[in-house]
């Protein structure tokens, strides 16, 4: 192959690897109308522009050498503005095909330019091993140097599509919370990873020692700029479910306040009318059978959960009025003094969100099929809190050990159980979950406070 087709091959290979790599990023970016066709003249733009910038390359390389200019200091810069030029129709391929802003789009770009830059520069690493690897100009392209571009595009993109695959969906939340990061990311890859990348080529034919220090020092930043994106992305979940979590339990607080102070009025009435219907009793003037009926309607309103703790029977007693409506036996077998440690809020939530979730999952089964139950007790120098529930959803699958939510939208569901084990964190305990026999069994197992303390 002679050295113009080599011009043509090496900006072709750039921008399809530029367009396999933005793939990997952009599977959970709003598509616009038309995706298919958008997508298809980005390509054919695409191999349109590589095609024109390599016939430039060619006319602009003869220009200097029929003026007697050294190629070899006006190639690196050559390389400088068609990487760029085609990195940034990359990025205007990325706003023509998804309905993002472009902030969001730009920071999905850095991520697949440092991913090819990766790719590429193994290769030429590899080089220095085997000279067939790489393609130079000069070098003919064979079976040798294909196969160990698609080899190394292959792994490297698969690895990191893999590592980055379970926070690709927030990109944009990062993007949009921290938008100064994105543009300082994009600079630092501007100035550093496509200008090294561009004079790579050069170094290799001057100093083999400093071409391989250069190599893998912008590998080095490719990755640094791959981990900040990850570990910045992790920090703002983690930031926006802990707000999250922490207004749930404001929420569940002015709930808890409002449920005491209706079921302490609930069980006050009845107690009177209890009183009156016992009168009524003895003077004779009610039916008998009439009588045995609403006794026991109002007797089921007066049987307020006692366990020892004025906030957890709060809690038990308004679950068991959802379930007494909803018909879903309800079995509690609780020493409410042994969590006389918590504080209200988180006494709530963590009762709350246990018994929400035991009887949400049960209300979609067959009647027969509809149980729950509660035991708290002392076990050693702890409490063991436990829920049970009738479980057939087969095995569980549990993401940092707790189960996946079977929600459609994961972002906006699975707070409770996080609030859970928040909490029994927070107290120096743990969570379990596990299923046997058909059952659905949540532990939380939090350390009693020493006395002395």
């Amino acid at each position: 192959m002679n050295s113009e087709a080599l011009f043509y091959y090496i900006r072709l290979q750039t921008i399809f690897c530029l367009f396999l790599a933005n793939a990997l990023f952009v599977v959970f970016l709003e598509r616009k109308d038309r995706f298919a066709l958008r997508a298809i003249v980005t390509v054919a733009g695409g191999i349109l522009l590589a095609i024109l910038i390599a016939y430039l390359n060619i006319r602009l390389l003869y220009f200097l050498i029929d003026r007697n200019v050294r190629t070899t200091q006006a190639f690196p810069w050559i390389n400088i503005v068609s990487h760029f030029i085609l990195y940034l129709y990359s990025l205007f391929g990325l706003w023509f095909c998804f309905r993002e802003k472009m902030i969001t789009l730009i920071h999905v770009s850095i991520a697949a330019y440092a991913t090819d830059n990766i790719a590429i520069l193994l290769i030429s690493l590899c080089s220095l091993i085997d000279p067939r690897v790489s393609i130079d100009i000069g070098q003919s392209v064979g079976v040798i140097n294909v196969s160990a571009l698609i080899l190394s595009v292959g792994i490297t993109y698969s690895i990191i599509y893999f590592t980055f695959a379970r926070v690709l969906k927030d990109f944009k939340q990062v993007a949009e919370f921290n938008p100064s990061g994105t543009r300082v990311l994009f600079f630092v890859m501007l100035i550093v990873v496509i200008i090294l990348r561009s004079y790579v080529s050069n170094l290799k034919i001057e100093n083999k020692q400093f071409f391989a220090i250069v190599c893998i020092l912008n590998i080095i930043v490719c990755f640094v700029i791959l981990a900040e994106q990850f570990m910045t992305t992790k920090y703002i979940i983690q930031k926006r479910e802990m707000e999250t979590i922490i207004h749930l339990k404001e929420m569940q607080l002015a709930q808890y306040e409002f449920t005491k102070e209706n079921i302490e009025l609930i069980n006050l009435k009845c107690h009177d009318i209890k009183h009156q219907l016992l009168a009524l009793k003895q003077n004779g003037s009610i039916d008998e059978e009439y009588m045995k009926k609403l006794n026991d309607s109002v007797s089921f309103y007066d049987s307020i959960a006692k366990t020892g703790n004025q906030a957890l029977d709060t809690v038990i007693t308004e679950k068991k009025l959802y379930c007494a409506k909803n018909k879903i036996p309800m079995t509690v077998i609780a020493d409410g003094e042994q969590v006389s440690f918590l504080a209200v809020s988180d006494l709530y939530s963590l009762f709350g969100n246990a018994l929400d979730n035991a009887i949400e999952y049960v209300s979609r089964l067959e009647p027969e099929k509809r149980s729950v139950k509660l035991i708290v007790k002392k076990a050693g120098n702890f409490v063991s809190i436990c829920t049970y529930n009738y479980y057939e959803g087969g095995a569980l699958k549990l993401v940092n050990g707790l189960p996946k939510t079977s929600k459609p939208d994961s972002s906006l569901h699975g707070f409770g159980m996080k609030s859970i084990k928040l909490i029994a964190e927070q107290y120096g305990g743990s969570i379990h979950i596990r299923t046997e026999e058909n059952q659905f069994i949540l532990s939380v197992l939090l350390p009693l406070p020493n006395p002395k303390n």
